[in-house]
């Protein structure tokens, strides 16, 4: 009886536990807000403010006591100055993630420069756990320019949007905050404003016509912003969840947000109550009369275009939204209310009130597929292409054809074709199940990747062993390599993956050159073939973010391979195989954006070593570790340098021209020993490098399809001893 009693008194906590846990439970909130720089934007070295450091400092106290008791989830955050060190003060005295960007800062290098310590831009805030990331800076309008925390250069205003990500269950949920132009809005209140200045004579007729063509081309201007921001969303990838908060200064009834609802599938957010739907009051909020003064804030009278904004500044009007896409259709409960608008001590958090909105997101992330989890079937997609590559020995031709998931499992099968006038030739055969650009940074059980190659090259150089050799000592004979490998890897988290392979290589060396140093070196003068075999693995800790051509991340590698002489009787190879030289790989990768147009810092660091390899060894020239070509050192021919030892370090500064056309600056060093104790940091050859990327615009096939691995290269090493010529595809590293 006392156990059916302490059962009941069990079950009974445990549903109390439960009421009480539902009971604790709260809406996911988000809050949007315009926390106003205090500027006025006039002056060269450096704005007027409106407010002194003590009073900003109020206002900033009060903005964090309001937030600190509303306890959101996320924070999108407008006109924030500076905003790199004011979104990460503001995100440690909130205890939460902080991603931010640069729009308006004019010219700066480490935080000095014009206009003297003003650096405007958009943050996103989030709570710790929900895995911030920043994604993407889109510029919507302005002119060329560079923009980073550390190196701006503009001369007018830049209107961007920040891209975010959070991870809700492990789902993505997509945040962009921006802030479009401040042109007021056509209304006609402003127009009749406009009309009594002219027949006032307070302006001339061509100063009318100047105000109200500058008038008209803000607004056009703000209109192309949102068309841009819109063309930007809808890339997102599809089915998933995204929140936009943004200061778009214009009303809620204007065409334009109406249409940003339309055409970017947006949930409409009332305001509750309505009555209270402003977020610039200019009535009620002091902060805003600053705004609606004719003067500067140096008391200097200000020109007709400020004189007019300082008018519409006197229109209350609701500014600020918070936008959720078509997956919060159908959640249990959306509000939305407006928040920060009451003072503390007659002072207001900022010229704008925030918008409030708390919601249900369970429903939202259904059918959302995780972010690092199980890979979701992808539709089938083929591509031929056909490249002309007038770079190498003779005139040649690339054929690539890229076949993907038509077993419908996700797979992808790459094949390459090159010929030459001169005879070279390459075949390579890539296939990947799953393919590995969708498996980055996804946790999966196994994948199956099967790589083919074959090269032959006549003319092939020669120039000696060692990092000593002279490049007048060259030689020219044919290579021909054939190398099969299949590997198998799993990956043991997101960003951790182990892979085990075998590989069997052949290299045929024939046409030395009579008396030359390879017919007398190791080789009879006719013919050279030797085969080789190994058992390989690779671990790797890997969270670039793409395969392809990532820009933000970082990849460390380590790889052994037992090498020994082929032999294809099984226990003939595991006896070799006691016996084989070991060859060691270390890789080190670096990818991170410095500045926005999207410039990448990208930087490798590969060191690899033969142990043992020495000339009574079985596995003799052929197997030499080679230094030189396109993708290691640019500026020396391939196999410019030959040895047992090798490190490479490369750096690699993209950045974009024009379109999808961009370019490189590049440096290029590394050097080749005999044995490893010989390893030094001296005396290391190296070189410039230059080079154009296009990429291809995707295209309609069977689908759409993303052709980004397709990059198209061509690179020019400017070496001492040569200049090369490169024309392929994908990124040199």
């Amino acid at each position: 009886m006392s156990r059916i009693r302490s059962l009941v008194v069990f079950l009974f906590l445990l549903c109390l536990a439960s009421l009480l846990s539902a009971g604790d439970s709260r809406p996911f909130r988000i809050i949007d807000i315009n926390v106003w720089s205090g500027t006025d934007y006039q002056g060269r070295l450096a704005f007027n403010m409106w407010e002194s450091p003590s009073q900003l400092e109020k206002r900033y106290q009060i903005l964090l006591a309001k937030l600190k008791e509303a306890s959101p989830d996320v924070i999108f955050i407008q006109e924030t100055s500076p905003v790199d060190s004011y979104t990460r003060r503001l995100a440690r005295d909130l205890d939460m993630d902080q991603i931010h960007q640069v729009c308006i800062a004019g010219i700066k290098l480490l935080g000095v420069g014009a206009p003297w310590k003003f650096k405007e831009g958009n943050s996103i805030l989030a709570r710790k756990g929900l895995e911030l990331t920043k994604l993407d800076d889109w510029k919507l309008s302005g002119s060329p320019g560079i923009y980073s925390d550390w190196l701006t250069m503009h001369f007018d205003e830049t209107v961007s949007a920040l891209l975010g990500r959070i991870s809700i269950e492990g789902k993505p949920v997509y945040l962009i905050c921006t802030h479009l132009n401040a042109a007021p809005r056509d209304e006609q209140a402003l127009r009749d404003s406009l009309i009594y200045m002219r027949d006032s004579g307070e302006i001339l007729n061509y100063e009318f016509e100047n105000l109200y063509g500058r008038w008209q081309k803000g607004i056009a201007r703000r209109q192309s912003e949102m068309a841009k921001l819109l063309e930007h969303i809808r890339n997102l990838p599809a089915g998933t969840p995204v929140i936009v908060g943004a200061d778009f200064n214009e009303k809620p009834q204007s065409d334009v947000v109406r249409d940003f609802v339309t055409r970017g599938r947006f949930v409409p957010l009332p305001i509750t109550p309505d009555s209270l739907a402003v977020t610039w009051d200019a009535v009620r909020n002091t902060n805003t009369f600053w705004s609606q003064r004719f003067t500067d804030a140096a008391g200097r009278k200000r020109d007709n275009w400020y004189k007019f904004n300082a008018i519409a500044a006197k229109l209350p009007r609701r500014l600020d939204y918070i936008f959720l896409n078509e997956k919060f259709a159908g959640t249990d409960s959306i509000r939305s209310t407006i928040v920060l608008d009451q003072p503390v001590d007659g002072l207001y958090a900022s010229d704008h009130y925030g918008v409030q909105v708390d919601l249900d997101v369970s429903s939202s992330l259904e059918g959302v597929p995780k972010l690092y989890g199980p890979l979701e079937q992808r539709e089938p997609s083929m591509l031929f292409l056909p490249v002309p590559d007038p770079t190498g020995n003779g005139l040649g031709i690339n054929l690539e054809f890229y076949l993907r998931s038509a077993l419908k499992k996700n797979e992808s099968l790459y094949l390459v074709l090159h010929g030459s006038t001169k005879g070279d030739r390459m075949f390579k055969l890539d296939f990947s199940l799953p393919d590995y650009d969708l498996r980055q940074r996804r946790k999966y059980g196994g994948a199956f990747d099967l790589k083919v190659d074959y090269k032959k090259k006549a003319d092939t150089g020669y120039f000696g062993l060692g990092g000593g050799s002279d490049f007048g000592d060259r030689e020219y004979y044919t290579r021909e390599e054939w190398e099969v490998t299949p590997a198998v890897s799993r990956s043991f988290s997101s960003y951790f993956v182990g892979q085990l392979g075998l590989r069997f290589r052949s290299v045929k060396m024939s046409g030395f050159e009579p008396g030359g140093l390879l017919d007398s070196l190791f080789f009879p003068a006719d013919v050279s073939t030797k085969q080789y075999s190994s058992v390989f693995e690779n671990f790797r800790y890997d969270t670039l973010d793409g395969y392809y051509n990532p820009s933000r991340g970082l990849l460390l590698q380590e790889e052994v391979e037992p090498v020994t002489a082929y032999s294809s009787k099984p226990a003939d190879f595991f006896e070799r195989l006691q016996e084989a030289k070991l060859k060691y790989t270390l890789r080190a990768q670096s990818y991170s954006v410095l500045f926005y147009p999207k410039t990448v810092l990208a930087l490798r660091l590969l060191g690899q070593h033969i142990a043992g390899n020495g000339r009574d060894s079985d596995l003799q020239l052929q197997s030499l570790l080679s230094l030189g070509g396109e993708r290691t050192l640019r500026g020396s021919a391939a196999g410019r340098y030959l040895g047992n030892v090798m490190a490479v370090a490369n750096a690699e500064l993209r950045f974009p021209i024009y379109g999808k056309l961009g370019g490189i600056l590049a440096w290029d060093t590394g050097k080749v020993w005999s044995e490893l104790n010989q390893v030094s940091l001296n005396d290391w050859p190296g070189n410039p490098t230059v080079g154009l990327r296009l990429e291809l615009p995707d295209i309609d096939l069977l689908v759409k399809l993303d052709l980004s691995k397709f990059l198209l290269r061509f690179d020019v090493g400017l070496g001492k001893e040569m200049t090369g010529f490169y024309l392929n595809f994908g990124q040199a590293f």
